[in-house]
């Protein structure tokens, strides 16, 4: 995973001094990564850029949640390819439209007359012999090859959600045994729950199953 933001930017904006110990740039770098991984996790998105062949397990469905998406090289269901706009769709992000969050194959339902003729493998791989495919598929039958898995550059609130969540993390270790801090005038700092900023930048960008549906 690439690392989003500094060493630096943290210090600088929970305002730490030196950079040995557990302020050094390899301590607070750990918890930048692991941040990042956090707020990806908590999600369900994809905001560190890179690429990859990624294998997803349909199930059946008409339409399927994926990980945070620019382009595509190929997109291929049981072995077959497919083609962008007539056998596949790109679904986007409401917000951000060239980020693409779920992939459909077909329209939804099967109240249509020839609704097979969306499966393009239908009569090849013999599904019209078999009724249980109606509710259910291979495993790891949709594989999808990308260069642009992620955001080229992540969103200004994510970064600084990863600010936040690291000075958090960073500050923590003073509480680590009872989740809380007590100053010299008596003030108890509660570091039992994340920052409210992140909390709702988490809110905001959590992607999940979007619609489900069978044949």
């Amino acid at each position: 995973m690439n690392q989003w933001i500094s060493a630096a930017d943290v210090r600088t904006y929970a305002n730490l001094d030196g950079t040995a110990g557990r302020y050094s740039n390899g301590a607070i770098g750990s918890n930048i990564l692991a941040a990042q991984q956090l707020i990806e996790q908590r999600t369900g998105r994809l905001f560190d850029a890179g690429s990859a062949t990624r294998k997803f397990t349909t199930e059946g469905r008409a339409q399927l949640a994926i990980p945070d998406l620019r382009s595509v090289q190929s997109v291929t269901l049981n072995g077959t390819a497919l083609t962008a706009d007539e056998t596949y769709w790109l679904v986007p992000d409401a917000a951000y439209p060239t980020i693409y969050t779920a992939i459909q194959f077909r329209a939804f339902g099967r109240n249509r007359a020839k609704w097979y003729l969306s499966v393009p493998d239908w009569w090849d791989r013999g599904l019209d012999m078999d009724t249980a495919y109606e509710t259910t598929s291979l495993p790891n039958d949709l594989v999808i090859t990308s260069t642009e898995w992620g955001w080229a550059t992540p969103p200004w609130d994510v970064l600084h959600a990863v600010k936040v969540t690291a000075a958090w993390m960073t500050k923590r270790a003073d509480g680590i045994l009872a989740n809380a801090v007590q100053g010299p005038d008596g003030t108890v700092f509660d570091y039992s729950q994340l920052p409210p900023e992140v909390n709702a930048v988490i809110a905001t960008y959590r992607v999940g199953e979007q619609m489900v549906a069978v044949f």
